[in-house]
């Protein structure tokens, strides 16, 4: 009875954890996107400011100004910008998140300042640019530090880590040796045959296990995402091709190459 206690309270204490874990990353979360919103209504506010003066500068009309503003002037703005859009780890969402604020101040100064609610689209369009050259700059260069990715929350730790700091997986002490990359080639097949079979779930936790074993594994990676793709879970697919692609896969990287 007492060993029976003692799991049970192990088991409720990990749960207890792993949620406080998930809440304070889901509060950490909040206070970034705060954060990113009120920085980039504060930038677009500068560009408000900066326009003003330049159309009183050059007295000119409406249009003329917009025509003759040029867009260097603001790469300042649009610089911050995309670097605000890389704040987040989800690159889609935090991009997400700033066109949403910028599309909304748009739509704030086409009331009273239609002027630089036409101009604000052309930063926009600028922006985005921008930004995919930095994402694209980011693919390119591999991490500093090696880095696997936890089977369970998919959340990305460094590679000596023995318990993901974002859900309390704990990772077996397995070393790279050779019987281990035998092992996770196996594992590797195992999960392609899977995945022709339309089991895609159990394919996903044969290549995660693969990619326990064999943190670089390229083609484990590569794989996996191809199985997110089929289910639908398109961030978590760019992210094992963005890891896969980082190891030399080129295959992932065509892919990358394609979506960009």
């Amino acid at each position: 009875m007492e060993k029976k206690y003692n799991e049970k309270i192990s088991s409720l204490e990990k749960k207890h954890d792993i949620k406080i874990s998930i809440l304070k990353k889901e509060h950490d979360m909040t206070t970034l996107e705060k954060t990113i919103r009120d920085g980039t209504q504060t930038l677009i506010k500068n560009a408000l400011d900066y326009f003003k003066l330049e159309n009183i500068k050059n007295e000119m009309g409406e249009s003329a100004a917009i025509e003759n503003l040029q867009l260097d002037k603001y790469g300042q703005i649009i610089e911050l910008l995309a670097e605000f859009s890389l704040i987040l780890p989800d690159h889609e969402e935090n991009k997400k998140i700033v066109q949403e604020e910028i599309n909304h101040q748009i739509t704030i100064y086409q009331v009273d300042e239609r002027p630089f609610a036409v101009f604000l689209q052309r930063i926009m369009g600028k922006y985005i640019i921008t930004l995919n050259k930095k994402l694209q700059e980011k693919a390119d260069q591999r991490p500093l530090r090696m880095k696997k990715r936890c089977p369970k929350c998919a959340e990305d730790v460094l590679l000596e880590a023995k318990v993901c700091k974002h859900c309390g997986h704990e990772f077996k002490g397995i070393s790279a040796t050779s019987d281990h990359s035998k092992i996770a080639s196996d594992r590797v097949k195992k999960g392609k045959k899977l995945y022709r079979s339309g089991k895609y779930r159990e394919a996903i936790d044969v290549f995660s296990s693969a990619i326990e074993l064999k943190p670089d594994s390229s083609a484990a990676y590569y794989n996996r995402a191809i199985v997110y793709y089929k289910i639908g879970n398109n961030q978590l697919a760019k992210n094992d091709l963005r890891e896969a692609s980082y190891l030399g896969h080129q295959r992932a990287k065509e892919l990358l190459d394609k979506q960009s």
